[in-house]
């Protein structure tokens, strides 16, 4: 089962443990400590700019899949309301199944009734997720960098 759920304590407990698991597959800053900000999620969240999409197997109500997206009009086109993935994780026995297509299908039909012209994912260069996106029809649009200029806090 697909929906949109709110970002409430229960949720965030039960997304926690998935975290430390995401972290060690996608971060370049092994030494840097995951920390989400819950609350501004929830802030932003009331103000209708986050929106929490939940797969969940219909037998356990186990979380097997979630993504974040960040919804706002673009800096540069402030036409057109966009959706940015700001996280996407799938269970890993769950990853060559058809949930992470059903997911993305899902994530675009809710995402284009609130109103999004365009979604935009991100995706780390040593991992599938970017040919996944092609086969589903999504271009690649970009690419960034990052340098971490300051080790301390």
């Amino acid at each position: 089962m697909i929906m949109v759920e709110m970002i409430t304590d229960r949720l965030i407990e039960e997304i926690t443990p998935t975290l430390e698991i995401a972290k060690q597959e996608l971060t370049g800053y092994a030494d840097m400590a995951l920390n989400p900000d819950w609350d501004r999620y929830k802030a932003m969240e009331a103000l209708g700019m986050v929106v929490c999409i939940i797969a969940r197997n219909t037998d356990t109500d186990k979380i097997e899949g979630y993504g974040f997206f960040f919804i706002q009009p673009n800096v540069h086109y402030k036409d057109y309301l966009y959706a940015f993935q700001d996280a996407i994780y799938f269970v890993p026995e769950k990853r060559a199944s058809m949930l992470p297509a059903k997911f993305i299908k899902y994530t675009e039909e809710y995402l284009k009734w609130r109103g999004c012209e365009v979604i935009v994912h991100h995706t780390k260069p040593w991992n599938k997720f970017g040919t996944f996106l092609k086969k589903l029809g999504y271009s690649e649009a970009e690419t960034t960098y990052h340098k971490r200029i300051n080790n301390g806090h």
